[in-house]
């Protein structure tokens, strides 16, 4: 073995195991001490102020564990028959990175990141006024000087009919669509393909409608993500779909997100647009519910009813439920709820709320108005209902009489201080 257990005690026999062995955590912290070349070999670590027992090691059999060859034992001046505690790893280690950083190259890169290429979508809000579709996307092919390959840039627009369709799902998957319909134009049919979307989803999708189609068949865009599915399985060589991280500065990244932006506010590129009109679904095959819109005709007639498919389901029941059963099984015949829905219609709203938004509010303060709105504050009055045995009192703690929230808040007379102060802040945040 590597280890003089001669030298240890006998408590750390098992941690120098290959196992078992574990560092201290304050060797992270503090700077390992090296023992010098003049150290005997019979010193324990406590002489050696070795940082580990560990480290003291058979400098033969060390150099071959480090890859240390004898060209390199020679111009290091290391000698051949030391014994144990000479040297440490980390010395050895730091003579050997000083002797070849004279050597020293940079490791090349797995991949050439001009070997990319990089797709980007965009859609602006719906409430935002703009001249374009409000939705685009793009590709970015860099140049490489090596193979001659310009510079490439392909603006996509993606825009359906049907506004609802139109989501940022889409338009990161019209780019990826693209890059693989386009990219025989301009690599390689048999080539290795990188293709790098900041759209984790999209990844994943494609990955889903290859291992299990049918759980993506009344997927909203399932249609364009069974034809990415197809390209990348009819291509000659391998495709790879990456995750890159997105305004960070990666280059192909910005200019594909800078076009794709460019298509959905309407303006003017100096590159040719690309037209895509492949759909993203077709669920006319299919049962999916509808709601009935609206729509104002632009000759002056009558507004016509239209029937479009729900665009997010859950967010749709969501909706339905708040309206219809929000309160739940709730005792709405309370007088807190009697006088609340009572004064409602006089109530500020905005300047009564303001307060959950409030940052200077603890959180507990602000659990305890809301507890006194409801009559859910924890009183004496509150727990003597809940202590069905009838022992806990209902009188307050502090001035003997009747409590309850009202009591709580502002007529107990041991707290007629604390009320005045309250009063004179809230009165001073408000002026």
């Amino acid at each position: 073995g590597l280890v003089d257990k001669s030298v240890l005690p006998k408590d750390v026999n098992n941690a120098t195991l290959p196992n078992n062995f574990r560092r201290r955590p304050n060797d992270c912290d503090q700077r390992p001490r090296v023992p010098t070349m003049n150290t005997p070999a019979t010193a324990t670590p406590a002489d050696t102020h070795l940082d580990h027992p560990t480290d003291i090691r058979r400098i033969g059999d060390f150099y071959r564990s480090v890859g240390i060859s004898s060209e390199e034992q020679i111009a290091l001046n290391l000698p051949n028959g030391a014994q144990p505690g000479d040297l440490t790893r980390r010395a050895v280690q730091d003579k050997i990175a000083m002797l070849r950083i004279p050597f020293a190259e940079i490791p090349p890169l797995q991949h050439d990141w001009r070997d990319f290429i990089y797709t980007d979508g965009s859609v602006l809000p719906k409430d935002q006024p703009t001249d374009g579709p409000g939705i685009g996307a793009a590709i970015h092919i860099p140049a490489t000087p090596l193979t001659g390959r310009e510079q490439v840039t392909i603006p996509v627009e993606c825009s359906t009919p049907d506004r609802n369709v139109d989501t940022i799902n889409r338009a990161e998957l019209a780019a990826i669509s693209v890059a693989m319909d386009t990219v025989a134009l301009h690599m390689p049919i048999n080539d290795t393909l990188h293709i790098a979307t900041d759209s984790l989803g999209c990844i994943r999708q494609v990955f889903k409608a290859n291992t299990r189609p049918q759980d993506m068949l009344e997927h909203r865009h399932f249609a364009l993500i069974k034809h990415i599915a197809s390209s990348i399985a009819a291509h000659a060589g391998i495709v790879h779909l990456w995750k890159v991280k997105s305004h960070i500065g990666i280059v192909g990244n910005e200019e594909a997100d800078k076009a794709a932006g460019s298509v959905a506010k309407g303006e003017k590129t100096p590159f040719k647009t690309h037209q895509f009109a492949r759909p993203s679904n077709n669920r006319g095959n299919i049962a999916w519910p509808y709601t009935e819109v609206m729509e104002a005709s632009a000759s002056g007639e009558e507004p016509q009813t239209r029937l479009v498919p729900l665009a997010n389901m859950s967010e749709t029941l969501a909706n339905v439920a708040m309206g219809t059963g929000e309160l739940g099984s709730s005792n709405q015949e309370s007088i807190y709820f009697k006088s609340w829905m009572a004064m409602c219609p006089d109530m500020n709203h905005e300047h009564s709320h303001k307060f959950i938004n409030n940052t200077t509010l603890a959180p507990r303060t602000k659990r305890l108005i809301h507890q006194a709105r409801w009559g859910h504050l924890l009183t004496q009055k509150m727990l003597s209902r809940w202590d069905k045995s009838g022992k806990t009192s209902s009188l307050c703690l502090l001035c003997g009489r009747e409590d309850g929230g009202h009591h709580a808040i502002s007529g107990c007379k041991a707290l007629s201080q604390t009320v005045t102060l309250r009063h004179n802040d809230a009165g001073a945040a408000i002026v």
